[in-house]
C-alpha cells in the first residue's frame, strides 16, 4: 500500500476557508478509482479529469484500487481548485515524482495547492485567487502552488512563496528546469502593485459653508458615522456621495481585504486588478433586512459587508423599514455582523462608514423657513422616532443641512481640509501601532482613558458635565473619541476642551426637534 497527503483549501464565501487535507492511497485490488469527502457530481467530475490529466504524465492509470480522500468530511468542497492537491497526491502516492520535484521538496503541511485541470493536464486560470491566498496566509501556509497564469496577480499578496506551474507534470520533475518562461520565483520575493484610485473630489464647485465642509473633514479622518439632516433639495446626498472623495488611501491590510471581496463579488480577476478603490455602497430604502446585512442558504455577505473599509450611504435613512434600522446596531458598534442561519453561522466584518440622509418629517419642510409643513404633529413625531434611541447613539456626528447662503469669505479650501485629514491619519497610525485598532472611532470603552487624555482640569470639567447630563453611556463615550478627533485635526497631543464643546455641538437633533414649526 502506498500513501501520500497534500492540503488545499475550502472557501466559505469571501472570509472563510477550511483547510483541507486530501489523501490518496494506492493498493492491490480490482481496478478502481474513488474520491470520498465530496459528495454528489462534482466527485464524479473530478475523477474523470484527475485520470485524464495524470495519463498525460504517465503511461498508464494505475492497475489496482485507488482511493483520494478528502478530509474533514462534514466541510462542504466545491470547485475546480481541488484538482491539483487531487492529482498532486496520486503523482506522489505512485512515487511519480523527482526529489528535486515540487511534491518532493516542499513541506505538504505547509504547501497549498490549487488549480483546475483541463483533460490535458494543463492548468487553467482561476478566478477566485485572493480568498485563498488571504486565507493561506492566515493558517500560516507560505507556499502557494498555483497556475502560472494566475502569477502575476498573486505577486501583489506579500509574503507569500508562489511556485507557478503551467502543467500538471511540472510539479512531478526538477522545477527550475520546468518552468519556461515568466518570472520565476525567487526565495519568495514579491511585487506590490497595488495603486488606489481616489476619485476627485467637487467639494470647491459646490455652496457649502465652512461649517459643513469641516463637519466632512471630522467624518473622514476619524472614520465618524454621520447622519445629515434636512430639507429636500438642500444637498445631503450629494454631501453624502462627496464624503467619498475625502476619506484617505487605505493602507496595506484594508486594501487586501478591498481586493478579496472585489474578487469575491464580480468572480473574476479583470485586467485592472491592481487597482484599488475603497467600495461604495448605496442600497435604496425598500431594501430588506437580508439584503443589508447578509443571510441565506447558503450564507451570503450583505450591503454592509459588501461596504466594509468603505463608504455606505443609506439615503432616506428614516424611509427604511424597522428591522433593517435596528440591524444596523450591532455592525456599527462592533465592525462585524454574526450570522445564522439552520446550521450555519458566520462572522463577516462590517468596518464601513455610514453616512445617512433624512428629511426632518415626511414632507421635509419641519423647521424650514422657505416652506410650510403640511405634517400632522403625530406623524412628525412618529417620523422622528424611526431613527432615535440606540441607532442614534450609535451616530457620532448629527449635523443640519439647510439652504443657507454662503459668503464669499464663509468657505474651507478642499487642500486645506485634505491636510487636515491626513494629519490627522498619520496621528492615529502612530498612536494605534501593534494595537487592533486603525481609526479614533474603533477605540473600545476600556481604552477611552488610555488613547483619549485631557489637556487640564477645564476639559475634565466639561467631560464630567457631559457624562452627568442625560446622555447615554454609549454617546459619551463617543463624543469623547469624536473629540479626539477633532483634536487630531490640529495636530494637539491631547483633548482641549474647545475639542469637546465642537463634538457635543454634533448632537443637533435635540435642540431642532424640540422647536415649534413656525
Amino acid at each position: 500500500m502506498k500513501y501520500s497527503q497534500l492540503m488545499s483549501l475550502s472557501l466559505s464565501g469571501a472570509f472563510y476557508a477550511c483547510p483541507i487535507t486530501v489523501e490518496c492511497i494506492v493498493k492491490r485490488g480490482l481496478p478502481q478509482f474513488n474520491i470520498s469527502g465530496m459528495t454528489g457530481s462534482p466527485a464524479s467530475k473530478s475523477a474523470d479529469r484527475i485520470k485524464s490529466a495524470v495519463l498525460s504524465c504517465l503511461r498508464q492509470f494505475p492497475l489496482g484500487s485507488v482511493l483520494i480522500h478528502l478530509a474533514p468530511v462534514d466541510i462542504l468542497k466545491k470547485g475546480g481548485h481541488f484538482d491539483l492537491a487531487l492529482a498532486g497526491s496520486l503523482l506522489k502516492a505512485l512515487e511519480a515524482a523527482t526529489p528535486d520535484s515540487l511534491l518532493s521538496s516542499l513541506p505538504p503541511d505547509e504547501t497549498l495547492y490549487i488549480g483546475e485541470l483541463s483533460l490535458s493536464g494543463e492548468l487553467r486560470k482561476l478566478d477566485m485567487l485572493y480568498p485563498f491566498l488571504l486565507e493561506a496566509k492566515r493558517f500560516g501556509i507560505q507556499n502557494i502552488v498555483l497556475p502560472a497564469e494566475n502569477f502575476e496577480q498573486a505577486c501583489v499578496v506579500r509574503d507569500l512563496h508562489l511556485y507557478p506551474v503551467r502543467h500538471l507534470r511540472e510539479i512531478t520533475v526538477p522545477y527550475k528546469k520546468s518552468f519556461p518562461a515568466g518570472p520565476a520565483p525567487d526565495g519568495g520575493k514579491t511585487v506590490n502593485r497595488l495603486q488606489f484610485d481616489k476619485r476627485k473630489s467637487l467639494l470647491d464647485q459646490l455652496k457649502i459653508s465652512a461649517r459643513i465642509k469641516r463637519t466632512l473633514a471630522v467624518s473622514a479622518a476619524g472614520w465618524h458615522s454621520i447622519l445629515m439632516i434636512g430639507p429636500p433639495g438642500s444637498g445631503k446626498s450629494t454631501l453624502a456621495r462627496e464624503l467619498y472623495s475625502l476619506i484617505p488611501a487605505p493602507n496595506e491590510t484594508e486594501a487586501m481585504e478591498i481586493l478579496r471581496m472585489q474578487n469575491f463579488l464580480t468572480g473574476r480577476i479583470g485586467s485592472d486588478y491592481f487597482q484599488i478603490q475603497r467600495p461604495l455602497r448605496s442600497p435604496h430604502h425598500s431594501c430588506s433586512s437580508r439584503s443589508l446585512t447578509g443571510g441565506g442558504i447558503p450564507l451570503e455577505p450583505g450591503e454592509v459587508t459588501k461596504a466594509n473599509n468603505g463608504l455606505l450611504i443609506l439615503d432616506e435613512l428614516a424611509e427604511f423599514d424597522r428591522e433593517s434600522l435596528q440591524s444596523l446596531r450591532e455592525p456599527l458598534e462592533e465592525r462585524k455582523i454574526a450570522l445564522a442561519r439552520g446550521s450555519s453561522s458566520m462572522i463577516l466584518p462590517s468596518r464601513f462608514l455610514l453616512a445617512a440622509t433624512t428629511n426632518p418629517c415626511q414632507c421635509g419642510h419641519w423647521k424650514n423657513p422657505d416652506a410650510v409643513c403640511t405634517c400632522t404633529a403625530p406623524s412628525i413625531r412618529n417620523y422622528q422616532n424611526r431613527i432615535m434611541g440606540p441607532l442614534r447613539d450609535r451616530i457620532d456626528i448629527e449635523v443640519f443641512v439647510g439652504n443657507e447662503t454662503v459668503d464669499a469669505g464663509d468657505s474651507l479650501d478642499l487642500e486645506e481640509m485634505e491636510h487636515w485629514i491626513e494629519t490627522a491619519r498619520l496621528l492615529q497610525e502612530k498612536r494605534f501601532s501593534g494595537t487592533p485598532y486603525r481609526c479614533n472611532s474603533d477605540i473600545a470603552s476600556a481604552d477611552l482613558d488610555l488613547f483619549c487624555k485631557f489637556e487640564n482640569e477645564e476639559s475634565v470639567k466639561i467631560w464630567k458635565q457631559i457624562v452627568s447630563n442625560p446622555y447615554s453611556h454609549r454617546f459619551s463615550n463617543g463624543c469623547r473619541r469624536l473629540g479626539r478627533t477633532i483634536a487630531d485635526l490640529s495636530g494637539a497631543a491631547e483633548i482641549r476642551s474647545k475639542d469637546l464643546l465642537e463634538a457635543l455641538s454634533y448632537r443637533c437633533l435635540d435642540n431642532f426637534w424640540q422647536r415649534t414649526n413656525p
